[in-house]
């Protein structure tokens, strides 16, 4: 008899029965809550995948229960890689072909970067477990109650990303006119009139966005001013749209094109080409690319060639020349020690070419260490940038451009012309450091040599 009354408890699928209002609760909540977290920072709408959730638990007594299950870990994946690809400036198909190059990065450098999204994966293991074992008490009188904590749930979602301000996923720019750096320069003109044996170098940093306080802007970007280069170049600046991440932002500059390098040699996809270095190369100026990670990365060794990059340096290059390495989800040569190796050299040596430069030490999640002290006292009242990790990518950045200037200002240096670019706005993670930078745009500097200050 007690078995009986015990099998009519658990029910016939062995799941204990609750209340209601716990079901209803841990149901929407569980799965929902490590989304709703992220009203620190924003993120892409999800009314839908939040009615899905909802669908998925009044079906939670769906035979057999292995389609259930499924059903709701499709659906967890396919949230948590559209918020991840809303956050990083990918779109979802992007971002899910990037799972790929995961062996090669270093996550336990930015563990506490990437806690939201392993706690969405813990919430919603925690809901299959109590999908296992609980049953509602009265699901009828649960369909209605249920709708009205769902609308509530969508309510503070859509609150969330209205009040993110900054742009999301790769919606930036797509509805307006293509711009660049090296269309707004005119670099491609200059490298063309370079003399015989002069270079020019494109340096795209990464994650330099534009502060939209001027009185930091100023502070980080000082020594792309100083005295030194003022001396030898002429020197522009301005802002140009960007959208994606960073290889979205290498084909804007070096093809010209909103398209992404997965879109080369694709049907249907938007013009592509011919890049820059192709036509310097018809022009018989040679381009060579220098990146401290590995060449795997976003397939760079094999769509580099077919934009006709003539060479290539990576990490795989680098690992025998000694140099410093910098800590971070992307572990590679430091910034200045790369410049004053493999980017001087190219620039020393050889006939007429274009160096592009792309750095990696400025990337999210940033190591913050106390090696970056200025111009900011991080950690302090009297910062005027409170979030501390992008303060210290600030003092990062501030520093190699104080490396930078020293490097450019040499006398020995045959460069002519210089562009240097962000590639996107960093992704912090927090609201009040994504506040901090004009969300669509990034800044460029441009440099031309003084003619009387060129070399011989």
């Amino acid at each position: 008899m007690a078995e009986t009354q015990e099998q009519s408890e658990t029910g016939i699928d062995g799941r204990r029965p609750v209340s209601n209002l716990t079901y209803m609760l841990a149901s929407i909540l569980i799965c929902n809550l490590p989304f709703i977290g992220f009203y620190i920072i924003g993120s892409a709408p999800r009314l839908p995948f939040i009615l899905a959730y909802t669908v998925l638990a009044i079906l939670v007594g769906v035979r057999p229960r292995i389609l259930y299950l499924l059903a709701f870990w499709a659906m967890l994946i396919y949230d948590l890689l559209t918020t991840a690809a809303g956050v990083f400036y990918f779109s979802v198909e992007e971002i899910a072909a990037a799972a790929k190059f995961l062996p090669m990065l270093s996550p336990s450098e930015g563990f506490a970067f990437y806690l939201p999204f392993v706690a969405i994966l813990v919430c919603g293991t925690l809901a299959t477990l109590g999908a296992l074992r609980y049953r509602p008490a009265n699901p009828v009188r649960l369909i209605l109650p249920f709708i009205g904590l769902t609308l509530a749930v969508g309510a503070v979602e859509h609150l969330n990303v209205a009040l993110s301000g900054y742009h999301l996923g790769k919606a930036m720019g797509q509805d307006k006119p293509f711009e660049s750096a090296v269309n707004a320069s005119g670099l491609e003109a200059r490298v063309e009139a370079l003399p015989k044996g002069r270079k020019a170098l494109l340096v795209m940093v990464e994650s330099y966005g534009l502060y939209l306080d001027p009185a930091i802007r100023a502070q980080i970007a000082a020594p792309l001013h100083a005295p030194a280069l003022q001396e030898r170049f002429s020197i522009r600046e301005g802002t140009t749209t960007f959208l994606g991440h960073t290889t979205d932002a290498e084909m804007r500059e070096l093809c010209g094109t909103w398209a992404g390098y997965r879109d080369i040699g694709a049907p249907d996809s938007l013009p592509i080409g011919p890049c820059l270095p192709q036509r310097l190369a018809g022009a018989g100026i040679e381009t060579v690319a220098i990146h401290g990670f590995w060449s795997a990365m976003f397939n760079r060794a094999d769509w580099f060639p077919k934009i006709g990059i003539g060479r290539s340096i990576f990490y795989e290059q680098m690992k025998g020349l000694g140099l410093e390495e910098c800590r971070g989800v992307f572990i590679g040569p430091c910034d200045p020690e790369m410049l004053d190796s493999s980017v001087v050299d190219e620039l020393t040596s050889g006939d007429t070419k274009l160096v592009y430069f792309l750095t990696l030490t400025s990337h999210l999640p940033f190591v913050a260490t106390d090696r970056y002290d200025t111009p900011f006292p991080c950690g302090t009242d009297t910062s005027p940038i409170t979030d501390y990790q992008a303060c210290k990518q600030a003092n990062y950045l501030h520093s190699f451009f104080v490396h930078l200037a020293g490097t450019l200002a040499r006398d020995d240096l045959p460069v002519d012309t210089i562009l240097l670019v962000g590639d996107h706005v960093p992704p912090f993670l927090k609201r009040d450091a994504r506040a901090l930078f004009d969300p669509g745009v990034v800044p460029w500097v441009a440099y031309d040599r003084h003619a009387e200050k060129s070399a011989n």
